[in-house]
């Protein structure tokens, strides 16, 4: 997953919002939970893995907990899905830093 378009967006909110914007799914009193929304969480957690950004982000958090060698693992992570040059080398002074 390269880019953005293709994004999904997870809300704290209750919603998760699959795709540009297109379906949505709530967990609301008035809408009984079905398998779709959980089925489709799972697929977009399982297309964010393959995402390198997400790792950073994870990486930068762990970081800020002070959980260094997690975050290292992630940073590596990122690495390997092998980012654009520029997010490269924020990763790679982000392990130097550690």
């Amino acid at each position: 997953m390269r880019g953005t378009a293709a994004l999904p967006l997870c809300l704290s909110t209750g919603r998760v919002l699959l795709g540009p914007a297109r379906s949505t799914y709530s967990q609301k009193p008035d809408r009984p939970a079905g398998k779709e929304p959980g089925y489709e969480v799972l697929v977009l957690l399982t297309q964010l893995a393959t995402w390198p950004r997400i790792h950073v982000a994870r990486a930068d958090l762990l970081a800020r907990m002070g959980r260094d060698e997690e975050a290292a693992r992630a940073y590596r992570t990122a690495l390997e899905l092998e980012p654009p040059a520029a997010e490269r080398r924020y990763i790679q002074r982000r392990l130097a830093r550690d």
